[in-house]
């Protein structure tokens, strides 16, 4: 199983920078990010009037809130449930729950396209994208859901992961370019790169924790024979 997942590993990395597949790919965690922070905006009740998505890897969520601790909880929300739900996915694809991770995908992309995307490249990627999803629920193969899924659930864990890493960079090189990181400056007065750290240290634990997860350690057998009282 080692072997498989270190496999699958190189592969999905491969397939992520590989032209106009890489893009369409890798653009499942931008969708992720910005439904976390849609999520949180909803709950903390606020407005979110819409969500863009672009080929280049950005997204901007456009929201509304009277109260500030929903604009800070939003500013958090996004790179925080891009790393939950990559770890979410490895957990439940090392339970075998397949299917489940197509529907949780499924639902997320059904609620952008009806009720949030609304830019061009967005409302494409999404009609090109729900139909790969129906189909892996319509295969019966075991092993192929197994395969795709996996793929999928090592993209999300290294694309959020690594996004921290840019965000991490930016907020040293460039602080006002630095998105989030930079939204929570300016509400908090926090230096900028304090929260390029802070995205960057959750990513690397929900990292720490899948990779657990994916390639637990082998138990140590203890041989019975060599026990003496």
């Amino acid at each position: 199983m080692r072997l498989k997942i270190i496999y699958m590993s190189i592969l999905t990395i491969i397939l992520m920078y590989v032209p106009f597949v890489g893009t369409f790919l890798r653009v499942t965690n931008t969708m992720i990010h910005e439904t976390g922070h849609a999520l949180i905006t909803q709950f903390t009740n606020g407005e979110v009037t819409k969500i863009e998505l672009f080929s280049n890897l950005e997204g901007v969520t456009f929201t509304r809130y009277s109260l500030w601790i929903g604009g800070f909880l939003s500013g958090i929300g996004g790179y925080v449930f891009a790393s939950m739900m990559a770890f979410i996915f490895i957990w439940l694809w090392n339970k075998g729950k397949y299917k489940w991770m197509i529907h949780i995908l499924l639902y997320i992309s059904l609620i952008n396209l009806i009720f949030w995307v609304r830019n061009l490249y967005g409302v494409l990627w999404l009609f090109c994208f729900i139909p790969f999803l129906i189909y892996f629920l319509m295969e019966k193969s075991q092993k192929f859901l197994e395969n795709v899924t996996l793929i999928l659930s090592i993209l999300l864990l290294t694309t959020s992961f690594f996004s921290t890493v840019d965000i991490l960079v930016l907020s040293l090189i460039s602080p006002s370019r630095a998105g989030d990181a930079a939204f929570l400056n300016s509400v908090t007065y926090i230096p900028t790169l304090v929260w390029g750290i802070l995205f960057f240290f959750q990513a690397l634990c929900f990292a720490y924790l899948s990779i657990k997860v994916l390639m637990p350690k082998k138990s140590k057998v203890i041989n019975k024979s060599s026990i003496q009282y």
